[in-house]
């Protein structure tokens, strides 16, 4: 026996071991192609993201909707420019499946419930039809006295009645999250204050960081909202900014801005050198 035929004998298993391990693989690619198929056919999660898009009456303009639900009872809703961050829990109520979301945008509070339930496949298609049960429309804001508007844009929805009342319903598919952010035209840039600044205030949920970035847009997040949009410099020691709102509005000011050593002010606020986008967690407990 030469080594060559020592060294395939010693690689090769017993006999008596190839039954066991040709059952355990026949068992493995068994399940693996049984959970494959459960997930193409009758995978009914919540979990990932989920998008609408609708036209506002009268326009070509096409607003885009977004849930991420990651699995854990943490929630982002967003649309133009911003997302809101929050809580969502799942349940029943009259036998119907139950989504209620608890959301924080600023200052603002929102609470809602919809009737859910999970379509289709991987095949055809998945979608997440959402029946609004609280008043949640996916439209722009508009005034109250403007009644007529706001018939039309209910009027883009899918809806049912029962028992006299109208419930608003819509139909989400998979989706990719589009951030609504344009760039500044003629963009001139302050290089002292590119990168990320941390705001740390005396109430943790409201320090924030500031990201200016080098083609003129900028990214503000904290724990309950977070705003993509674009700067430019004005003059000396004043920013014009421009993002949209969550209700696709867009929104436009300018700050003041100083620097001092390693300081950034801006507005009232205070803020340090960091590289940690995310640097408001630490602050939170």
């Amino acid at each position: 026996m030469n080594e060559t035929e020592k060294i395939s004998k010693k690689k090769s298993h017993p006999k008596h071991y190839r039954a066991p391990l040709y059952t355990s693989a026949a068992i493995f690619l068994g399940s693996a192609v049984l959970f494959g198929g459960w997930k193409c056919f009758f995978d009914t999660s919540i979990n990932g993201s989920w998008g609408l898009e609708l036209n506002l009456p009268d326009s070509d303009e096409k607003i885009n909707y977004n849930f991420t639900f990651d699995g854990n009872g943490g929630l982002r809703y967003q649309s133009g420019g911003q997302t809101a961050i929050g809580k969502y829990f799942l349940g029943t109520e009259n036998g119907k499946s139950l989504l209620t979301v608890f959301l924080t945008n600023g200052d603002d509070h929102l609470s809602a419930k919809f009737n859910y339930s999970i379509g289709g496949n991987v095949f055809s298609g998945r979608s997440l039809e959402l029946t609004d049960l609280s008043g949640f429309y996916f439209t722009a804001d508009t005034e109250e006295s403007d009644k007529e508007t706001i018939e039309a844009k209910k009027k883009i929805t899918d809806s049912v009645t029962e028992d006299g009342t109208t419930y608003y319903k819509w139909k989400f598919v998979p989706s990719n999250i589009k951030i609504k952010q344009d760039k500044p035209e003629n963009f001139t840039p302050d290089k002292a204050i590119l990168g990320t600044w941390f705001y740390k205030a005396e109430e943790p949920t409201y320090s924030y960081t500031f990201t200016f970035n080098d083609d003129g847009t900028f990214e503000q997040y904290n724990s309950q909202n977070e705003i993509f949009g674009s700067y430019n410099v004005v003059s000396d020691g004043k920013l014009k900014v421009s993002y949209y709102s969550i209700s696709n509005t867009q929104m436009e000011g300018e700050l003041t801005y100083s620097l001092n050593g390693d300081k950034l002010t801006i507005g009232s606020h205070e803020f340090e050198k960091t590289n940690d986008k995310y640097a408001f967690n630490t602050e939170i407990k």
